[in-house]
Parts: structure tokens; sequence; C-alpha cells
């Protein structure tokens, strides 16, 4: 347990390269599959933002290959991989493994769910994005983060399909009060 204190803490300090060392340690030597799988997580977490993507992508892999790996963990893994590929500009594979997270009800799905409208809007898929985003009401409204951040991609879909002129100005409205209403 001490192991994993530190190695969190470190976490927590943004020194990703000896959370790593500490994370990859209490793999190695934890018996039980949950703590494996904890560490696993943390290593995957701390490759990624330590910006090792190919390693964020192997240990999520590896984890997920595991078998009996917990719910959240597998989740997890899946919601990584997918933010790897994202951050590496690999966007189809991206959107591919994003939505293979979206089995997850928890936070990790609506992250997911939320990586998807914004990726589909950089890809200036404005139509598809917004109704990524309303499935933020659907899903995951527990998640207020998310689901304002969904909100705020709502907006800047109306915006940019307003400004090609493929929607007037008051159905652009009306998307963006279907969404708080269907929130409250």
């Amino acid at each position: 347990k001490a192991i994993a204190k530190v190695a969190d803490l470190e976490f927590e300090n943004k020194n990703y390269s000896e959370s790593l060392k500490y994370y990859s340690r209490l793999r190695d030597i934890s018996a039980s599959r949950r703590e494996q799988a904890n560490a696993m997580i943390g290593m995957l977490k701390s490759y990624y933002q330590a910006n090792d993507y190919e390693n964020t992508r192997k240990v999520a892999t590896d984890l997920l290959n595991t078998g009996n790996a917990t719910l959240n963990a597998s989740n997890t893994a899946l919601l990584y991989r997918g933010k790897a590929s994202y951050a590496q500009g690999n966007l189809e594979n991206a959107l591919t493994e994003l939505k293979a997270a979206l089995t997850a009800t928890d936070e990790n799905g609506a992250e997911a769910q939320y990586l998807i409208a914004e990726i589909l809007n950089k890809q200036k898929r404005y139509k598809e994005s917004t109704d990524a985003a309303y499935k933020m009401t659907e899903n995951y409204a527990n998640y207020e983060y998310w689901l304002g951040r969904a909100f705020i991609i709502i907006a800047e879909n109306t915006v940019n399909a307003i400004f090609i002129g493929r929607i007037d100005i008051d159905s652009g409205g009306v998307g963006i009060a279907r969404l708080v209403l269907t929130t409250n």
C-alpha cells in the first residue's frame, strides 16, 4: 500500500516519470488482479499525461487483454486508448476506439461521448457532432462537467452551421434551447 500511495502522490505532483516507476513496481509485485489493474490504470494515465501516447495505448491494450480486469479498469483503458489516438491526430481511429468506450455508463463513458462530439466538430461534421453532443442528455446527464462542455460544442456547431448557411438563426436557437430543456 505504501508504494501505491507514493505512486499516487507522484502523479498528483505531476512527476509522471516517478509515478511510472512506482506504478510499474506495484504492478509487478501485486498479488491481486485488482491491484495490478489499478497499477496499470496509474501507468496509462501517467504515460498519457507525459504525452507518451504509444505507451498509453500499449498499457491500455495490455490491461484489456488481461481478460479479468474490473469493469472500471476496462472502461478506463478503452477511454485512454481513444484519447491517445486523438492526441496523435488519428481522428478516425480515435472515433472507433471512443465508440467502444461508450459501453461505460460512468464518467469514462461521458468523456468518451463528449470527445466523439468534439472530434466530429473538428472534422466539420456539425450535424453528427450535435447529435453526439445531444446523446449526453440521454446517457450521461449526471456528469455536469461533460454536459456543460457538450453544450459548448452544440453552440459552436450552431454558429458554424449558421456561418456556412446550413441553418437559419431561428432553428439554431431551438437546438440550444432543446438541450437546456432536456437537462432541467
